[in-house]
């Protein structure tokens, strides 16, 4: 593949990414406490599935003779997931936000390094990809921070950094797809 399709299905994935974000915030902004008690939810299934997956691997590899996958890894997912269902609430108000904290704080971290690329590239949005990574990783500070003092109050925060995260991103995006099309 070419270099010029990576860069083109990269867009394409990152695009993605800024439009689920987009609808995650205004999702939190409607409803964080539940918002945060559904992603919860479904990181528990989520994880109870991959876990039985991994498992399923390691039967099947074992089965054909071949070495199989360690165990460890997947009954340690299926018990954090079992335990997520469990304690929905104090997941969603405490390690969720927590998890998503230094998840934005790693996110900002490497869109500074984006926002280099972008800029060694002559691309004329490194400005605004540099305030949106400080953005990011100011705001994974403060869900940090913010944790002791409540999750919907978290959530709300969340939402609205989401939503303008989502817009400046969506429209950098295609910023950079004119410039990179007229190249």
């Amino acid at each position: 593949m070419s270099k010029d399709n990576n860069a083109v299905i990269s867009g394409s994935v990152r695009m993605i990414i800024n439009i689920l974000i987009l609808i995650l915030g205004i999702i939190f902004i409607a409803n964080p406490g539940a918002a945060l008690q559904g992603i919860t939810i479904t990181l528990g299934i989520l994880l109870i599935v991959y876990g039985g997956m991994m498992i399923a691997v390691h039967e099947i590899r074992r089965g054909q003779g071949l070495t199989p996958p360690p165990m460890g890894w997947p009954i340690v997912w299926m018990i954090v997931g079992i335990l997520l269902l469990i304690f929905q609430e104090p997941a969603s108000q405490w390690l969720l936000p927590l998890v998503i904290g230094i998840w934005i704080i790693i996110l900002g971290i490497m869109n500074l390094r984006n926002a280099h690329e972008i800029r060694k590239m002559g691309g004329k949005t490194h400005t605004l990809a540099l305030i949106l990574a400080v953005s990011e990783i100011v705001l994974g500070i403060l869900s940090l921070v913010s944790m002791a003092f409540n999750g919907v109050a978290l959530g709300i925060m969340m939402g609205v950094c989401m939503l303008i995260y989502g817009v400046a991103s969506i429209i950098s995006w295609a910023v950079n797809f004119v410039a990179f099309k007229n190249a």
